[in-house]
């Protein structure tokens, strides 16, 4: 490597290394978690405060009962929520899948923008709207979801139940509009460990 290849990789890394500080530098003033958002395939109704971010990463591992060879996968997600208001939010995220032995290899990404219409408790029901856009590559093939979402949720003291209503559109195909719900519950047990 000749000495203006090394210089040159000397000056990518301290740009690179420049531009992470700036963003830690004017980023959000606070960073830690708040209670999941997601429950399996489901929405809860909490967002990210303004201006916070959240960054998570995940794996996932097992196989896909619906395929006839059932191979066993890696799943890698990196996420980051961001709060843009009181009730407003952001959130990307992108996962990677691994299947069998073979290399890591790109699978979607999806962009998701939640708001709440009111406080939490605030009335019978918690209702939120979220719209998701995915894009998504598998098989050779590239699709684009957008999913408007309608959430309904209740807490009952440490036990929440939440009920997605959606209606699902791929919009580089025929393919008609689907509806579709996902209902779930989660109970909050961490004042147990107290």
């Amino acid at each position: 490597m000749s000495h203006k290849e090394k210089r040159q990789r000397s000056g990518v890394r301290k740009l690179r290394f420049a531009g992470v500080l700036i963003i830690f530098l004017l980023g959000p003033s606070f960073v830690y978690g708040h209670r999941e958002d997601y429950l399996n395939k489901s929405f809860v109704y909490l967002t990210v405060e303004p201006k916070e971010l959240e960054l998570e990463y995940w794996i996932g591992y097992g196989s896909d009962f619906s395929s006839p060879t059932r191979l066993v996968e890696w799943k890698q997600t990196i996420s980051a929520e961001y709060g843009l208001t009181e009730h407003w939010m952001v959130e990307w995220f992108t996962t990677f899948i691994q299947p069998g032995r073979g290399g890591f290899r790109y699978l979607l990404t999806q962009i998701e923008s939640r708001f709440r219409l009111f406080e939490e408790g605030e009335k019978i029901l918690d209702p939120a709207l979220s719209l998701e856009y995915t894009h998504s590559q598998e098989n050779g093939k590239t699709q684009h979801l957008i999913e408007p979402t309608l959430v309904l949720s209740k807490d009952f003291s440490h036990l929440n139940f939440t009920l997605d209503l959606s209606l699902a559109k791929t919009l580089n195909t025929a393919e008609k509009v689907e509806a579709g719900y996902s209902f779930a519950s989660r109970y909050d047990f961490v004042h147990l460990l107290r």
